[in-house]
């Protein structure tokens, strides 16, 4: 099967997607570097390239935790994705939407092919509707580009994670019955 995805940025959304926490963890920093393990390992799973070649050290996509005001949590390859983590957002806490936002912003520029947020921890549906709505009227598209760059949100929330869950429980079969 071909991927018809855009770069990397499309390969780090589709993990974060199917990455689920080890556990729900009582700060930012654990769920950080929880993601930051498991994108490494499968960013950089892979014995050989699609010809069959060995990947060397060099080959390898940097997975690493940022420092400063201007970065976001994470930064995948050379600067190509940022990823920013938000804990606990609820419609209460509008300091913290507000301050999303303005990181969002920021962020943007430091980034060659776009930034992805991902929420953890209790998110409550008006806060996630509201950040996305943000990066509509920001960007001004359905779909987060500004420019070249994409923005994307990711819900790992524990209500998101619940749902997900109980959505892939295996239906039982009405025709498989117990006879004893």
């Amino acid at each position: 099967m071909f991927d018809f995805s855009w770069g990397l940025f499309d390969k780090v959304v589709k993990l974060i997607k199917a990455w689920v926490p080890e556990e729900y963890y009582s700060n930012e920093n654990k769920y950080r570097d929880d993601l930051m393990d498991y994108l490494y390992e499968h960013l950089n799973d892979k014995k050989s390239d699609m010809f069959g070649f060995s990947l060397n050290e060099d080959d390898l996509i940097p997975v690493r935790k940022e420092d400063g005001r201007s970065l976001c949590d994470i930064a995948v390859g050379n600067s190509e994705v940022g990823i920013e983590l938000k804990k606990d957002l609820n419609r209460n806490k509008q300091s913290k939407i507000d301050r999303l936002r303005g990181q969002i912003l920021r962020h943007i520029n430091e980034y060659k092919e776009g930034v992805i947020v991902v929420l953890v921890g209790e998110v409550d549906k008006y806060a996630e509707a509201e950040i996305k709505d943000i990066i509509r009227s920001t960007t001004h598209a359905d779909f987060g580009l500004i420019g070249s760059k994409r923005i994307v949100v990711i819900n790992k929330s524990k209500d998101s994670l619940r749902k997900n869950h109980t959505r892939t429980k295996r239906k039982k079969d009405p025709f498989d019955f117990k006879l004893f």
